[in-house]
């Protein structure tokens, strides 16, 4: 009897679960209630504004698996609020969304709050921002009070402060946000675990740079608002990572104005990710120089305030401060062969000496999977311990390298550790290699080998030579060197910077009729690539 009494409730059972995430939601519709409280922006202490209005509250109701039941609009009044659900005397997880409206909520019933939620990305209305929080509970008991409910704003927040006149060298002073993204998430979200994280950076897909505001007057009381960014992940120069662009006059009120690109970056001159509910704040002490002239000259130029690490000066071997030159042979090496070692060759000459004093350079720290250890010699020979290729994907390390007592002079020597890279393309008279190619058997005849770099190759691996072996054929333009190389003709072409379309084009004519044969394309961090020549 009791085992027929148990196949009984289990349909029964099932029945009950899919009709609740059919729409049919078992209990009596009662009335809740709670606080709001809003969640501290780090190191803010007043609320202005946008940043503290809630126009709009809505509860979003899911099942204890987290598929959505229902929405509920609740009626706000100061702090607290009431809104109208469904009772259940099993668990229940609710998503509380202020400033935005939930459309068609019935065509969302049945969705998992996984999928669901994270669709979800607003724009800056320039009135409210989007706030959000999650909190789950055992039942939902008539006239339940859900407790203080602390909602996390979608957008960061800006602000810069100058010292004085006398000692900043900064007249008539204001700032605006550039690069910051037009539209974010409602809810921090980590595909990786599945779950609803604070502090990851959530961008949401397709979204594009927001036009910038007016410039504001630096100080308290005025500030911007911008949605997350990963600007950590950003070091090339080409990346346009969310920044500050100061606008000010240098030395004296009556002087032009000059740009300043101001980074989001830590003591340690690390650039920081952009995360919800962050208060940026930003102080210049003092300027050494005047800016650049115009805004689009600030964009495309170092950070004032990160100058020697940020992505647009580390394709120069050579930095200086002003007060010495710190110069690397390498910004950017690679390991493909599975070497234990390598080696960085650094040196550094205070201003006004040309005398070098190697014994000032400090390796700062090391950062990443790629490098166990990088030491220095004490006279220029930054030793390093590579880790071993892994079957696949990348190794990256950062060695950051700087001169004792000038925490602005440092520069990064990016390492990475993995396979050989791919060409993106590789064709001998357009034919997709390795394969055959026909050329005609007569002396002259055209032969034209194209190679793609990938996106990923690095410009500062450059300068690198494209070898090609063959005897049976001879640059037909100049700009390549003839040697031999185990006792193989070669025809070398170096390539000093990526060339257009990242593509690598050189032109070939056969010397004499009988053309077939093997042609061997070989370049340091690259596989080896074959054209197979027939003469038909």
């Amino acid at each position: 009897m009791k085992k027929l009494l148990y196949m009984l409730l289990l349909p029964l059972l099932i029945l009950s679960c899919t009709a609740e995430r059919n729409g049919s939601i078992t209990g009596q519709k009662t009335e809740v209630c709670g606080e709001i409280a809003m969640a501290e922006y780090p190191a803010v202490r007043v609320l202005v504004g946008k940043e503290a209005a809630v126009e709009s509250l809505e509860l979003w109701v899911f099942d204890e698996d987290g598929y959505f039941l229902e929405r509920a609009v609740a009626s706000v009044a100061g702090n607290t609020f009431t809104a109208t659900i469904t009772s259940s005397p099993v668990p229940r997880i609710i998503h509380f969304v202020a400033n935005y409206t939930l459309l068609n909520p019935e065509a969302w019933v049945g969705r998992n709050q996984k999928e669901m939620v994270p669709s979800f990305a607003v724009e800056d209305t320039q009135e409210t921002i989007c706030m959000w929080a999650k909190r789950s509970y055992v039942s939902v008991a008539p006239n339940q009070n859900l407790g203080a409910i602390t909602l996390l704003r979608n957008m960061a927040k800006f602000g810069l402060t100058v010292g004085p006149s006398q000692t900043s060298k900064l007249y008539d002073v204001s700032f605006a946000l550039y690069n910051s993204l037009n539209k974010g998430t409602l809810a921090p979200f980590n595909p990786a675990i599945g779950d609803f994280t604070e502090n990851v950076v959530t961008e949401p897909a397709g979204a594009a740079f927001a036009a910038a505001g007016a410039f504001k007057s630096a100080g308290e009381g005025n500030y911007f608002y911008g949605f997350e960014r990963l600007n950590s992940v950003l070091s090339g120069a080409s990346d346009q990572v969310a920044c500050l662009i100061v606008r000010a006059r240098y030395n004296g009120s009556a002087a032009a104005y000059s740009y300043y690109k101001i980074d989001l970056v830590d003591a340690n001159k690390v650039r920081y990710d952009v995360t919800r509910n962050h208060f940026y704040k930003m102080h210049i002490a003092q300027a050494k120089a005047p800016g650049k002239s115009s805004v689009e000259a600030a964009l495309a130029g170092a950070a004032a305030n990160n100058v020697a690490l940020s992505g647009e000066m580390q394709t120069f071997p050579s930095f200086s401060d002003g007060t010495g030159l710190l110069t690397v042979d390498h910004t950017f090496m690679a390991f493909i062969n599975n070497e234990s070692q390598g080696e960085i060759k650094a040196s550094y000459t205070p201003a006004g000496s040309s005398e070098t004093s190697n014994g000032l350079i400090r390796v700062i720290r090391v950062e990443g999977d790629a490098v166990a250890s990088a030491t220095h010699n004490g006279n220029g020979t930054i030793a390093l311990q590579i880790k071993p290729k892994p079957s696949s994907g990348t190794l990256t390390s950062d060695v950051i390298i700087g001169i004792e007592g000038n925490p602005d002079l440092r520069r990064i020597v990016k390492v990475v550790v993995r396979n050989a890279y791919e060409y993106e393309s590789f064709t001998a008279n357009n034919i997709a290699m390795p394969g055959n190619v026909q050329v005609a058997a007569t002396q002259g005849a055209a032969l034209q080998i194209k190679a793609k770099l990938p996106e990923i190759f690095n410009a500062g691996l450059l300068p690198i030579t494209f070898k090609v072996f063959t005897e049976n054929f001879y640059p037909s333009a100049g700009g390549m060197l003839y040697g031999i190389e185990g006792g193989q003709s070669v025809y070398k072409y170096i390539v000093t910077s990526i060339p257009a379309n990242r593509e690598i084009v050189l032109d070939f004519k056969s010397n004499k009729a009988a053309s077939a044969g093997v042609i061997t394309v070989k370049m340091n961090y690259f596989g080896d690539k074959a054209i197979t020549v027939t003469n038909p």
